[in-house]
């Protein structure tokens, strides 16, 4: 019986360990990488200077329109595979809300107070943010991933008022676990 019972927790050990050394997804991947790219502009002082933002929980896409500069510059470094790809990534991460864990020291607004505050009226919005927030706060486009995870394209700026902020576009390159600055072809200013 003893020898039964030990058999049962071998077996039991086994598919256990078994079942959650499993490799990661190809999202599962993007997220690190999502994050780390996040990390990485957010350490960069270049552009952020020494201005204490808060962080947006929520990413949004802002897709330029299909005849501009932004979108033809994209469209020769993307190929077909990479364009369905991109698709693919957006569908599964329409939700996609950034986790504060995995960002280091910045307060992060939530998703559900950004949607309550703005829905009341534009002063509304901009005291909570005020109240909240040293400066002003920072938002992400979703990060968008050739096939082979080599090239990313990302949007993000920051806002202090209605009026008052910036932000670009930027392609980087990953190379040896870096991420490298490629170009901003677009920038806007307010």
């Amino acid at each position: 019986m003893k020898i039964l019972s030990y058999l049962h927790i071998a077996i039991f050990s086994f598919l256990f360990l078994s079942c959650s050394s499993k490799e990661k997804t190809q999202e599962d991947i993007r997220t690190d990488l999502i994050y780390s790219l996040i990390n990485e502009i957010l350490s960069d002082t270049t552009i952020w200077r020494s201005e204490k933002y808060c962080l947006s929980e929520v990413t949004l896409l802002f897709p330029d329109p299909p005849n501009s500069s932004v979108c033809k510059f994209y469209n020769d470094l993307f190929n077909e595979d990479d364009t369905v790809n991109i698709y693919q990534q957006l569908i599964l991460r329409r939700e996609f809300l950034i986790d504060s864990l995995k960002i280091g020291g910045m307060k992060i607004l939530s998703k559900k107070d950004i949607i309550v505050n703005s829905k009341i009226s534009d002063e509304f919005f901009w005291s909570y943010i005020h109240e909240n927030c040293e400066r002003g706060y920072i938002s992400f486009s979703m990060p968008v991933f050739s096939k082979d995870n080599s090239l990313v394209y990302i949007k993000f700026g920051y806002m202090c008022e209605r009026l008052w902020g910036e932000g670009e576009s930027r392609l980087y390159k990953r190379e040896d676990d870096e991420w490298i600055f490629i170009k901003s072809p677009s920038r806007w200013v307010s």
